[in-house]
């Protein structure tokens, strides 16, 4: 069998000619960060850790399915971007489902305060 990677165009490999399924597009660009630093990757982890060495509550941990980032989220930007957007999409919604009770109550409220109109 003969393989072959291609990372200019498509994310690629092939066997033999045929291409095979590598997966989503995440999995599919770590591929390709491996393959761009072909026998390089270990360095790289060992250099992450003595870099967070220093950073408390920071630790780049070996898993059974790979390796992961331990961390508080809350000091990531993306996530603390993340966490409001999610509540505001709920406040939205709260808010107009409030502001239309709103406008039914005052709407209610000038009824009462106009009385039955009178036939004329």
């Amino acid at each position: 069998m003969t393989a072959e990677f291609c990372l200019l165009g498509n994310i690629e490999a092939r066997i033999d000619g045929r291409v095979i399924d590598l997966g989503p597009l995440r999995q599919r660009s770590v591929l390709a960060i491996l393959l761009v630093e072909a026998n390089q990757i270990y360095s790289y982890l060992h250099r992450l850790r003595r870099a967070l060495a220093s950073v408390a509550g920071a630790d780049i941990i070996r898993e059974s399915g790979g390796y992961l980032v331990s961390i508080d989220e809350a000091v990531v930007d993306l996530h603390r971007f993340r966490e409001p957007v999610r509540h505001a999409g709920r406040w939205n919604i709260a808010w107009l489902a409030n502001m239309e009770i709103a406008f039914e109550q005052r709407r209610a409220g000038e009824v009462e305060r106009e009385g039955p109109h009178e036939a004329g």
